[in-house]
């Protein structure tokens, strides 16, 4: 039996208790439901929060921290989603307990946990943050009450709460912009209490030394403290953050105070000032003496301390990227400095690693004859060797595989823009590389591969360049069967289009050495599972780039097909269809293409030719390749056959096709929807051929894709291809005049069983978008006295239900389509039958127009929505329109419930709606509904639409 029924405090305790306590998930799912849903939602939980918070605790009572946070934590969440709700009355009473509550805190006769304290400074701050002047109160109160450890503690808090909460969406605008300068005004007071707490050792304890560090973090920057001030303005503080860089710490505490001065040193380097101030040249030359002096305690945290790592790492990265200018030019402590930025690179920690990579692409971007001769050459070249060794994964490396693969990710441009400056030099060493150390193979294969976009821009006239990479695979890749380097082998292969040519090109037919070699490689890497899809990828790559050259080498293709067929097990459908793409596209322009695709169809075939109950479940993968063969056979060569060998590929597949097509209505969807891409592909194939639509074969596909239309949702889109591909050639019998009548139907059958079409959103998205087609290329198929009216009527449906973007998105386009081309070709002949059945719809359209602009319309289709208005009210005039808008703007009182306009102020958008269309100012229209939309929203205030209104006034 559930207890909580009534709001107590009693019933509050016993929930509480109840939510932490040990008494089972069903204890527990009753009271946190009590808590949100009923305790929350009344006036007493304020009371009974602060009764909780301000009660001292009895000893032997067990420990109160987890009630005490769970109120502190309601206190800070109401006041942030509840304040401006209050009367100024319940305002001023919560503050006024708010700060006793503190207040107590403060004079010791209240101690809490430091996780329920923190929550009631947050509470606090809070509640600062809603009231005009409450953050500079909240300053002079932290600031002037430092009497004892407790006051210390109790102000670093708050200060810390009140500029580190970022979340200020719960303030209205102009508070958030007052607040801005409270914050800059109060910093003034804030640095210098917190570096006279620092000067005189009031924070005496490490958590006290924790918490006024971390209250200086956050004030630098909030208020914007640049590093020059802190130099400056805050001497003895300044020195205290470089001289916890100096020594190592194994300490918990000590270590959280060197994360935090690293990042306060850090944060204070994004700080630009205008003009520098004078002392910055100094500042930062301090700095970076210390970070050159550290050197070994930097080494002890890199290898022992992940987070004190990444703190210093970003420390120095962002001391490198904010002093570009002096680096570039190479003094000593530049260059000494650029080693300790290497030295960051090449740690063992990758990920913490890449935060210097922003450091050597920032001196790239330098020219290069401005720079030290160091990082025109020298320097990128030990990064170059640097970024290899840590992409290299050994088997005993105690990094996870994507730790490797989230470096190399993140290193792909520095290495485009070390390749950008070595070029030649950069394949040298690499190939190099390759060739002295086996272990670095497969990283210098990446490094290649990940340049390789510009790299073949240069094989193909760059002789010293085509000579390595002959060398590269010709004596060291084409030998390496290792899996890991057939993986990055194969990517770099498919690159090498521009080097083919160029040898075909420079010594004839007569020397297909590379040509061979590269695709046999490549033909074997499909074999190997975990290359697979990248030798794949590469064959289709290859293909297209060298489709003329592999024309006259059947051979070739003979052996992928092959390797094909051997590697079925363990290739995916994109690494298969990778495969078909690359022999289909050079079979289309080949003499020898037919007899290549009969090979590969036969191995289709053979895996298709099983019983058809139960499906095996490789044949949706057999029919995606069938398919592929199908879509890129739509215009072969005249040496490959032209149309003839388009019509014997659909001959030889349709008996094959038809026999899985028979298994319905037991055929599984992934089946369907195969076979829907297959009757789509042959739709494709078989477009220059006219007659093909009148064939029995057209017939037969059309009427399998009207009989899945509601089942399958590739069905609808088989039919879309139909009319765009085939509409110049149909009589009124056509079969695709038929299917879509049909289609229409099916869909309107199905949409009176479901209870509304938001549950089907993908079918009505797919049939609008086929009715709107046929409105372009067959309107007499949909626009007659008898289908017209219910497609209509089902369209006001969905512009009234749907919530679904993308189906909303086709509805929206359909309609406006019927408004917008009524008066155009091809409608223009049918503008009688539109213009009687918009007339007869005009109230429930407005009131769905009203709808979606008020509540329910996607934000990216309102621009179409408002085009639709727009269109309404100038193709028929106002007058005709006139009761209808009136309706839906001024008597459906529900459509404005939730929205803060007054009937007067819907008087006025209506007047300016008639105003706006009866000029033809359909910018202006646009934005004014864009605006509305945004005020019935609750986006914008009403206010907002004041100045349209003016602005009509005014005209």
């Amino acid at each position: 039996m559930n207890k909580y029924t009534e709001v107590t405090f009693e019933l509050f305790e016993d929930a509480i208790r109840a939510l932490y306590g040990q008494d089972g998930p069903e204890q527990q799912r009753l009271a946190n439901e009590y808590l949100v849903h009923v305790w929350n939602q009344c006036k007493q939980s304020w009371e009974y929060g602060l009764r909780v918070l301000v009660r001292p605790v009895v000893p032997g009572q067990g420990d109160p921290t987890q009630t005490q946070y769970f109120c502190a934590n309601m206190l800070y969440g109401k006041i942030r989603q509840e304040w401006f709700g209050l009367t100024t009355g319940e305002q001023e009473a919560i503050q006024l307990q708010v700060e006793l509550l503190i207040q107590r805190i403060r004079s010791g006769s209240l101690s809490f946990a430091p996780i329920v304290l923190k929550r009631i400074c947050m509470a606090m701050t809070a509640l600062s943050l809603a009231t005009d002047g409450g953050c500079a109160r909240c300053v002079t109160d932290c600031t002037q009450h430092v009497s004892s450890l407790v006051d210390v503690h109790v102000s670093l808090e708050l200060l810390t709460s009140l500029v580190d909460d970022t979340d200020d969406a719960y303030l209205p605008p102009s508070r958030k912009d007052a607040l801005v300068l409270e914050i800059t005004d109060a910093s003034a007071v804030v640095f210098p209490f917190v570096a006279r707490l620092f000067d005189t050792q009031q924070l005496s304890s490490d958590v006290l030394r924790l918490n006024g560090l971390t209250c200086l973090r956050v004030w630098i920057k909030a208020a914007g403290f640049s590093l020059a001030k802190l130099y400056s303005n805050m001497p003895a503080v300044f020195q205290a953050l470089l001289q916890a860089l100096h020594h190592p710490q194994t300490a918990p505490g000590p270590v959280k105070e060197v994360v935090v001065c690293a990042l306060i040193l850090s944060d204070a380097l994004e700080i630009n000032e205008y003009p520098p101030a004078t002392s910055k040249d100094a500042a930062t030359a301090a700095l970076l003496s210390t970070l050159l002096t550290c050197q070994p305690t930097i080494q002890y945290y890199l290898l022992h301390d992940a987070q004190v790592a990444h703190a210093i790492t970003t420390l120095i990265s962002t001391l490198g990227e904010a002093e570009l200018d002096w680096l570039v030019l190479g003094s000593p402590d530049a260059l000494a400095f650029s080693d300790l930025v290497l030295t960051l690179t090449s740690q063992p920690r990758r990920q913490i690693a890449c935060l210097t990579f922003d450091v050597w692409l920032g001196i790239q971007d330098y020219p290069v004859a401005s720079r030290h001769v160091a990082f025109q050459d020298a320097a990128f070249r030990r990064l170059l060797h640097t970024l290899v060794r840590q992409s290299c994964a050994s088997d005993d490396d105690d990094e996870p595989d994507d730790d490797v693969t989230a470096f190399r990710l993140a290193a792909t441009d520095l290495l485009v823009a070390i390749h950008h400056l070595l070029k030649a030099s950069f394949v040298a060493d690499m190939v190099h590389l390759i060739t002295s150390s086996k272990v670095a193979t497969e990283a210098a294969m990446f490094a290649l591969t990940a340049v390789s976009s510009e790299l073949k821009l240069r094989l193909a006239d760059d002789l010293p360049t085509q000579q390595m990479v002959l060398h590269l695979c010709t004596s060291i890749l084409f030998a390496d069967v290792t899996p890991s380097v057939v993986v990055v082998a194969s990517a770099f292969l498919g690159n090498l289009g521009p080097l083919i040519h160029a040898q075909w090109t420079t010594h004839g037919a007569a020397d297909t050495s590379l040509l061979d070699a590269t695709f046999q490689y490549l033909c074997f890497g499909m074999t190997v599972s975990v290359a697979s899809s990248a030798a794949c990828r590469a064959f289709n790559i290859l293909c297209a780039s060298c489709t003329s050259i592999l024309s006259q080498r059947h051979e070739i293709v003979s052996t992928a097909l092959g390797s094909l067929h051997a590697s079925l097990g363990h290739l995916d459908k994109q690494d298969r269809q990778w495969v078909v793409e690359g022999v289909v596209r050079v079979a289309a322009v080949s003499a020898w293409g037919r007899l290549a695709l009969e090979q590969l169809l036969h191995s289709i075939f053979i895996r298709l030719a099983v019983p058809s109950s139960p499906t095996p479940s490789h044949v949706p993968m057999e029919l995606h390749a069938l398919g592929t063969v199908l879509r890129f056979l739509d215009a072969p060569s005249a040496a490959a056959g032209g149309p003839a060998l388009t019509q014997h590929v659909v001959d030889l597949s349709w008996p094959h096709i038809t026999r899985v097509a028979s298994a319905a209505p037991s055929l599984p969807l992934d089946v369907v929807d195969a076979l829907c891409d297959v009757f789509s592909a042959t739709l494709h194939a078989m477009k220059h051929t006219p007659a093909f639509v009148s064939s029995v074969e057209c017939w037969s596909l059309l009427s399998w894709i009207e009989g899945h239309s509601v089942t399958s949702s590739a069905a609808i889109p088989c039919a879309i291809v139909a009319v765009e591909l085939y509409s110049s050639h149909l009589a009124p019998s056509s079969p695709i005049m038929h299917v879509i009548v049909a289609i229409g139907h099916d869909v309107m059958t199905h949409c009176q069983s479901v209870p509304s079409p938001r549950h089907i959103p993908d079918l009505i998205r797919a049939y609008f978008e086929l009715v709107q087609r046929a409105l372009v290329f067959c309107p007499s198929s949909i626009v007659s006295d008898a289908e017209f009216p219910p497609i209509l009527h089902l369209a006001i449906a969905c512009l009234m239900d749907l919530n679904q973007r993308e189906a909303l998105r086709a509805v929206v386009v359909f309609v406006n389509h019927v408004v917008a081309k009524r008066e155009a070709p091809p409608l223009v002949q049918f503008q009688s039958i539109v213009d009687t059945v918009l007339t007869a719809q005009l109230t429930p359209l407005w009131v769905a127009i009203m709808t979606l602009l008020t509540s329910t319309g996607p934000t990216t289709v309102l621009p179409t929505v408002s085009h639709l208005a727009f269109g309404l009210l100038t193709a028929f005039g106002n007058d005709m329109h006139m009761a209808a808008v009136a309706d839906a703007m001024l008597s459906q009182h529900h459509l404005f419930e939730s929205t803060p306009l007054s009937l007067s102020d819907r008087r006025q958008v209506l007047s300016a709606w008639l105003q706006y269309t009866t000029n033809y100012e359909e910018r202006k229209f646009t934005a004014f509904v864009k605006d509305f939309a945004k005020v019935c929203r609750k986006e914008l205030p009403v206010e907002h639409l004041v100045d349209h209104f003016v602005a009509l006034q005014d005209k």
